[in-house]
């Protein structure tokens, strides 16, 4: 009888663990959010981009099997300690990840479109057409800026001179 209480005792403790674990996941993460969404601290990193900045934090959950997006975003979607102490981070992620997808009806499905040797043809010579366009505006706006210079440097002589 003494065996059934050390396991019950320590399955216990186990489950204990696993809450405080949780809960001190979901302190640690709540701490890091803090200081990714800090202005402070993204002018000091020196980044722009979300992901760039993400992935300075990404060593500081890398034990999680998460990477740092992901339970920003998790933690967005479950922001109650309550929640982190008493869920599955997998289950809970599967759930945010399918409840956000059904949420977004203008996200578009991903499509083939299958094209023909002519239209694939046709779309490139249209591209190169564009591209010799484009050279085209480039000289003529390159030419009206330096017509714009000579104007404003004839300009200003003739202010002097007057």
């Amino acid at each position: 009888m003494s065996s059934q209480k050390t396991y019950v005792k320590k399955l216990e403790r186990a489950d204990d663990l696993r809450r405080k674990g949780a809960t001190l996941l979901w302190e640690r993460v709540k701490l890091l959010v803090e200081v990714f969404d800090d202005d402070d601290w993204r002018q000091h990193v020196g980044l722009v981009y979300e992901k760039d900045l993400a992935a300075v934090l990404d060593e500081k959950v890398d034990d999680t099997g998460f990477d740092f997006l992901q339970v920003y975003y998790l933690f967005k979607h479950f922001p109650e300690k309550e929640q982190w102490a008493t869920g599955n981070l997998l289950i809970m992620f599967d759930d945010m990840r399918a409840e956000l997808a059904g949420e977004d009806p203008h996200k578009p499905k991903r499509t083939v479109h299958r094209v023909t040797n002519a239209q694939y043809e046709d779309a490139m010579r249209e591209i190169e057409a564009l591209k010799k366009q484009l050279a085209t505006l480039r000289g003529q706006l390159t030419r009206a800026r330096a017509r714009i210079s000579e104007l404003e440097e004839a300009s200003e002589r003739e202010t002097v001179a007057a």
